[in-house]
């Protein structure tokens, strides 16, 4: 691992943005020398700085976030836009993270743009790996303020089609009155009331998430490595780009391969009784029956990759909710199917297993985030005590302190290894350096609520202004509790919170009072601020990792929610005059928005029609996971504590379920074998080789998505059978 005094392994530019001659030594030894020759390396001349020389080299905040940044970054966004826009209306309504290929494309874009500036003497300041992630951040925005506007799911749920397509007249309670087409003023108005709220709610607990818990984000972590990669020199940062290059060509190349072979077979070749599935990421290589329990290795290089850099009681704890949901849980609830709750229901009925799922998910996770919550808060007012008798804690130098102390792991997950603590210092000091006042994300978010508040009812008179008090009061708790799982596990599950907030306020307006366009007007609300929140986490981890100022990452994500706020309508209006919207058996059936439909129908009827004892279980498990972390924290002997199950990773397998826990899994134990046979190598390519693999799957969405727009065929299908007198 890298020294601090080494500028290469950091990504940090040692000039000045705005000094002529030190502009100029960029140019000479970051990119060449004027004459031509390359022949400079930083471990043939090593340059050692201080810490105190590299912060100071850094550019200020305001230089981070430059006009060059905004014009690249709303022309990515627009751009990965359409392609976002075309997966939430396609048919299986799944988004893509587009991290990785901004990440890659706005350096692609930026570097030579930037070197021809320079040499042109049209600008004096370099282009850096801060503005680069500026750049990743801002375009990362717009793409999500276009996602959590619900194009794919609430907000269409809420049009006439999808009534239609929920049955019409012949599904009790689902009524032609409760219908709201998504006019453009109507999206601008709602757009502006409900993307900010995530922006400013986890503000405050930035230094909880990403310092003191130290979550891998990996996500984050894997741009951050990516970005890193593209501005370092030196033979350390030569073999991680390698080993990159290596893992994301491999994923890339995969992700290529199954969408050849992954088209749709002929009706005849799979009407045999045997037939089992067919495409690769459902292929049942653990055997038929364990395919038909849950079972399978999907083969999503992406998650491996993940595992790679999550922490291996991360990966433990999925595998342990995979077995308790999966292998468990849900072979008992089909067996008391017309007993807890009505038979033969589809996958998607709160009266049925469905309600289950979600609702079991979100207590682990809500008993897990409401223990870190109040966690944080004694935290802190010990340390606000502490200083007021002074004790001098507050931010306190981390200088003198041994490898223990640095490399913090208060939550036992094993991630010691993953930075010096020369590296962990530095990257803590900067990343606290430009403090952000708590009063910005108070009154950021106090703003939000009373404009939501006041302006959401005349948009959506169902939704009454009390209903969305509630809403934005329990805001906070939801997206802080899903940042803290998303830097475990990657997983954005902003969708569970979206459909329990159907539940509640679709059930508290009734069916009289317009409780199905109700549900998914505060859905909406909940959703863009929990997704919000969890995205800002994972640009803080990536500005942690390249040493990217968090206020410029924080005005990044504020002005891309504003212009992707803009350009949404556009780009959804593109779409509904192009090509039917919403209609099945078409290229844009929207299935998810009939989905989100009917559940907002089921639930207006209210919490009599859920299933038997789903409340009381549930309840029981947001005790279990309280009594878990308890037991971590006060019980257990510290060499133990990363063996008891952490209730966030838990709950991913309850609503995803068990593939994503075997990916991750595999990815840990591989990362482990590496460890024990080459520990050395292990520690200094391991995040290098699952960040590449993630890259390579990132990378492979755009040209997936333009493949989509040009409507091509996938040439091949798989189709698999169960061989005769075959009992797995």
């Amino acid at each position: 691992m890298a020294t601090t005094g080494m500028v290469a392994p950091i990504g940090v530019n040692t000039a000045h943005s705005y000094d002529d001659s030190k502009a100029d030594d960029f140019e000479r030894k970051s990119m060449g020398s004027d004459d031509g020759s390359d022949d400079y390396k930083v471990e043939e001349q090593p340059m050692r700085l201080t810490e105190d020389e590299i912060v100071q080299s850094l550019p200020p905040w305001y230089t981070q976030f430059t006009v060059r940044a905004v014009c690249v970054g709303i022309c990515l966004g627009v751009a990965f836009g359409f392609i976002t826009m075309r997966f939430a209306l396609g048919p299986f309504g799944v988004v893509p993270t587009f991290n990785m290929p901004m990440g890659l494309t706005a350096f692609l874009i930026l570097k030579p743009l930037t070197a021809w500036l320079l040499r042109l003497r049209w600008s004096k300041q370099p282009f850096t790996a801060q503005e680069n992630t500026v750049v990743q951040t801002f375009a990362m925005a717009m793409v999500t303020s276009l996602w959590i506007l619900g194009f794919g799911s609430y907000l269409q749920a809420m049009d006439y089609q999808s009534y239609l397509n929920a049955g019409g007249l012949s599904t009790p309670g689902n009524y032609p009155q409760d219908t709201v087409d998504p006019f453009t003023w109507r999206i601008f108005a709602y757009g502006f009331c409900i993307v900010f709220m995530g922006v400013f709610v986890n503000l405050t607990v930035r230094k909880p998430l990403v310092i003191d818990y130290n979550l891998p984000y990996p996500t984050g972590t894997a741009v951050g490595t990516m970005i890193r990669s593209f501005f370092n020199d030196g033979a350390q940062a030569r073999k991680q780009a390698i080993m990159m290059a290596k893992t994301g060509t491999v994923a890339f190349a995969w992700g290529f391969w199954t969408w050849f072979t992954d088209g749709v077979c002929e009706p005849a070749a799979v009407a045999a009784s045997s037939f089992v599935s067919y495409s690769w990421n459902r292929m049942p290589n653990l055997g038929a029956k364990a395919f038909a329990a849950g079972w399978w290795f999907d083969f999503n290089l992406a998650y491996v990759g993940a595992g790679f850099i999550t922490p291996l009681s991360v990966n433990y704890s999925m595998m342990v909710g995979a077995i308790l949901s999966s292998g468990i849980a849900w072979p008992l609830l089909r067996n008391k199917a017309g007993d807890w709750f009505p038979a033969g229901l589809g996958g998607f009925n709160f009266q049925g297993e469905f309600a289950y799922h979600v609702f079991w998910s979100i207590a682990l996770y809500l008993g897990d985030g409401g223990y870190q919550i109040v966690k944080m808060g004694i935290i802190s007012y010990t340390h606000w005590l502490m200083q007021r008798r002074g004790a001098a804690i507050g931010e306190p130098s981390l200088e003198g302190k041994d490898e223990k102390e640095t490399v913090q792991d208060p939550l036992h997950l094993g991630i010691s290894h993953r930075e010096s603590p020369e590296e962990r210092r530095l990257r803590k000091r900067v990343f606290l350096k430009d403090n952000i006042h708590w009063g910005i994300s108070l009154g950021g978010y106090l703003a939000c609520l009373v404009i939501g508040c006041i302006a959401i009812p005349h948009i959506y008179p169902q939704a009454k202004w009390y209903y969305l008090f509630v809403a934005f009061l329990f805001v906070p708790f939801f997206a802080l509790a899903n940042a803290y799982a998303a830097g475990l596990t990657d997983q954005d599950n902003y969708s569970v919170y979206g459909q329990f907030a159907i539940f509640i306020f679709a059930a508290w307006a009734g069916t009289s009072g317009g409780g199905v366009i109700a549900g998914l007007a505060v859905c909406g609300v909940v959703v863009a601020a929990v997704s919000q929140a969890a995205v800002l986490m994972q640009d803080f981890r990536t500005g942690y990792y390249t040493l990217a100022s968090p206020k410029a990452l924080f005005v990044a994500q504020l002005m891309g929610s504003f212009v992707g706020v803009l350009f949404a309508p556009a780009i959804y209006k593109f779409y509904t005059t192009s090509f039917p919207i919403g209609v099945p058996n078409t290229q844009y059936s929207v299935p998810f928005a009939t989905v989100y439909r009917l559940m907002s129908v089921v639930s207006a009827n209210g919490f009599n029609d859920l299933p038997d004892h789903c409340l009381s279980i549930a309840a029981g498990l947001i005790g279990a996971a309280i009594a878990l972390n308890l037991l971590k924290d006060f019980v257990v002997p510290v060499a133990y504590k990363k063996w008891v199950p952490i209730p966030s990773a838990v709950s991913i397998p309850f609503i995803v379920g068990a593939p994503i826990a075997i990916d991750f899994c595999l990815g840990g134990f591989i990362m482990l074998a590496w460890r024990l046979a080459n520990p050395v190598r292990a520690a200094s390519l391991g995040i290098a080789a699952g960040a590449g693999l993630m890259v390579g799957d990132g990378l492979w969405q755009l040209p997936l998505g333009i493949l989509g727009i040009a409507k091509a065929s996938r040439p091949l299908c798989m189709a698999f059978f169960r061989a005769a007198n075959n009992d797995l």
